[in-house]
C-alpha cells in the first residue's frame, strides 16, 4: 500500500496561520482563499483553460495563430505521435506542483493535478479513435526511490474517466537514462534511443494507442515511446500531456 510521507508543520507556520489564516499550500505566499487551500493565483494557475495549442507538438500558440498541422516550433522535428494534447504550460503552480509531486512524494499535489489533467482533456479533445491508454514509464530504481509515478496517476485517471482501457506494463525502460534538462534537442533524442521496449508478446494490431506522460520538452521521449508501440503493432500513437514547456521568445 501507498504512504504518503508526512510532515510535521514548523511553529512559524502554525503561528502565521492562527494570526493571519492559512497560506495557500502551493505558493505559501498568498492567504489561502477557500477549502481547497489555495489562493486565487494559484487556483486559477491550476484552472484548465482553453488556449490555442499546435495539435502536432503542444505548444501554446498566440491568439491570432491558426495551425491545422504543424507550428513553428515542430515544423522541422520529426515527431513519433501523431498528435499532442497539452493541458498547462511548464511554469509557475503548475510547475511547483509537478516539482512537489515527483520529487517530494506529494500526493495531495498529484490528485490535484490529475483532477486539473481530467478537467482539461474533455472527450472533445482526444481522438476518437483511441481505445488503449498507456504513461512512459519509469526505470524500476528511480520509482522504488520516488514511489510515486506522476504519469502513471495520470494515465489512470484519464483512462478511468474515458472508461478507456488502461495498461501500466506494457511499456518498459530498460535502463537509466542521462538527465535529459542539460541537454540539447539532437542530444535528447539519441539519449532515448533504446530506452524502452514493449513486453514479450505484446500485439497491438489494429490498436489506436494514448501515450501520456506529465511534462513534455522536445517530443524526444514520446516519440521513442511511439516508436517501440509501431513496433508491436500500434496503429497511430497519440500523445497527452499534463504541461509542455515553452520555446524561448524569438
Amino acid at each position: 500500500m501507498r504512504r504518503p510521507v508526512i510532515t510535521r508543520p514548523r511553529l512559524i507556520d502554525v503561528v502565521v496561520n492562527v494570526l493571519y489564516g492559512p497560506r495557500c499550500t502551493v505558493c505559501g505566499e498568498r492567504p489561502a482563499t477557500a477549502g481547497d487551500g489555495l489562493c486565487g493565483t494559484c487556483r486559477e494557475a491550476l484552472t484548465p483553460s482553453n488556449e490555442g495549442r499546435c495539435p502536432r507538438c503542444g505548444v501554446r500558440l498566440g491568439p491570432h495563430v491558426f495551425v491545422e498541422k504543424r507550428c513553428t516550433s515542430c515544423r522541422t522535428l520529426s515527431l513519433g505521435v501523431r498528435s499532442t494534447a497539452a493541458v498547462f504550460s511548464y511554469a509557475g503552480a503548475v510547475r511547483e506542483q509537478v516539482h512537489a509531486a515527483k520529487f517530494r512524494r506529494d500526493w495531495t499535489a498529484s490528485r490535484r493535478l490529475v483532477r486539473a489533467f481530467v478537467r482539461g482533456l474533455s472527450p472533445g479533445a482526444l481522438p476518437g479513435e483511441v481505445d488503449l491508454v498507456m504513461s512512459v514509464p519509469m526505470y524500476w530504481v528511480d520509482r522504488r526511490l520516488r514511489g510515486l509515478h506522476l504519469s502513471d496517476e495520470l494515465a489512470r485517471g484519464l483512462a478511468a474517466k474515458h472508461a478507456l482501457e488502461y495498461d501500466a506494463g506494457l511499456l518498459r525502460q530498460v535502463r537509466p537514462s542521462r538527465r535529459q534538462f542539460r541537454l540539447d534537442p539532437a542530444e535528447r533524442f539519441r539519449n532515448v534511443r533504446g530506452l524502452f521496449t514493449t513486453r514479450r508478446g505484446a500485439d497491438l494490431r489494429k490498436r489506436t494507442v494514448l501515450l501520456v506522460d506529465d511534462v513534455m520538452t522536445t517530443g524526444a521521449t514520446a516519440s521513442e515511446c511511439a516508436r517501440m508501440l509501431r513496433r508491436a503493432g500500434a496503429r497511430t500513437v497519440h500523445g497527452a500531456v499534463l504541461a509542455r514547456t515553452e520555446p524561448a521568445p524569438g
